[in-house]
């Protein structure tokens, strides 16, 4: 089975962390014999900016079996402009109008095309695949549709999706969403959830913390995610603060990055090393706004964490008391009483 897919984001070499579960998922479908062709167009301003000092991704590559295409194509960001317009539009415009030009390219005539989220990799993918005269699925794992409808409306939403052969949802909340309020047909939308990668399991904890360079003798709250309002990065660090001897470790990136003397780490990690990092750790918290099927989260209870988490529908598919505590986002004080619960109480 030849497998084309389309996204927007995958780990380079200046990225190691960005797209990471899709690698993941390619690299497992490959080895399961699906011969994967992924095409990923870098936006032209941001390559021009990285490439100062940095060493970029080639164009075109070959990674644990996945041949990887990244195409130049201009991003207009995602503004809303007056009377309606967006310069959203245009930018999944250009990324779609990019991946039909590289068609040729492919060297390979896809038996599937496979959208990595709706716009602008879900787009793409429904293009590409009309051109071959192939079905197109989507995955459907964003947290929130509503970026969708504010650029494009509801309608326009509505027709993309149902022009599609086959939905991915990660979660039956979206699911629910995507047939009820978007109108697919339900037999065309199939749940298959996030889960962590085989790699993914308890280390030995000093062991860890020895080749991290992490204290032996402190308890220790790990989190993986964009450092933003939604992930809750600096609502978790809030909530430790009045107790000093609580360190934590914070892999991602953001506008919002951790600071101060109770971060032990605030930066990217290779998907890999992140393992080691949770294994490291006493407990994983993440008070998160909006999630569709949190991959972190399946990641730390695979490395043997209990969790501290949010109180959503989509957490409570796959989170229960036995395995996690689940507050109010947007609550410090619950936040930090559910964090101390659990290192004050080791039971």
């Amino acid at each position: 089975m030849n497998l084309v897919a389309t996204a927007k984001g995958y780990p380079s070499e200046t990225h190691p962390q960005r797209g990471a579960f899709d690698h993941v998922l390619f690299r497992e479908l490959r080895r399961l014999g699906v011969d994967v062709t992924v095409v990923t167009p870098e936006n032209l301003i941001s390559r021009s900016i990285l490439s100062i000092g940095s060493k970029l991704a080639p164009v075109d590559e070959t990674h644990e079996g996945v041949t990887i295409h990244r195409p130049r194509y201009f991003s207009y960001s995602n503004k809303t402009l007056p009377f309606g317009q967006s310069t959203y539009r245009w930018t999944v415009s250009s990324f779609s109008r990019t991946v039909l030009r590289h068609a040729e390219s492919l060297k390979v005539r896809p038996d599937l095309c496979y959208g990595q989220f709706l716009y602008p990799g879900g787009v793409a993918a429904q293009r590409l695949a009309h051109e071959f005269g192939v079905p197109a699925v989507v995955l459907l794992g964003e947290g929130s549709f509503d970026h969708y409808e504010r650029h494009f409306g509801l309608k326009r939403v509505r027709a993309t999706l149902a022009e599609f052969d086959g939905a991915i949802a990660v979660s039956e909340t979206i699911k629910r969403l995507s047939t009820n309020r978007y109108r697919m047909l339900e037999d065309r939308v199939k749940v298959f959830p996030n889960a962590a990668a085989s790699h993914f399991y308890p280390r030995p904890r000093d062991e860890m913390r020895r080749k991290l360079g992490l204290p032996l003798d402190r308890p220790i709250v790990g989190f993986v995610g964009h450092f933003d309002d939604n992930k809750g990065s600096q609502r978790v660090l809030e909530a430790i603060r009045i107790r000093p001897e609580i360190g934590a470790f914070f892999l991602g990136s953001g506008a919002l990055a951790p600071t101060g003397p109770q971060v032990l780490y605030a930066g990217l990690a290779a998907h890999e090393q992140v393992p080691e990092w949770l294994s490291a750790a006493d407990l994983y918290v993440q008070p998160v706004r909006i999630e569709a099927s949190s991959n972190a989260m399946k990641e730390a209870m695979a490395c043997g964490l209990p969790i501290v988490s949010s109180d959503l529908a989509t957490n409570r598919e796959f989170l229960d008391e036995s395995m996690a505590t689940l507050i109010d986002p947007g609550n410090v004080e619950k936040i930090r009483t559910a964090i101390f619960t659990l290192i004050d109480d080791p039971r």
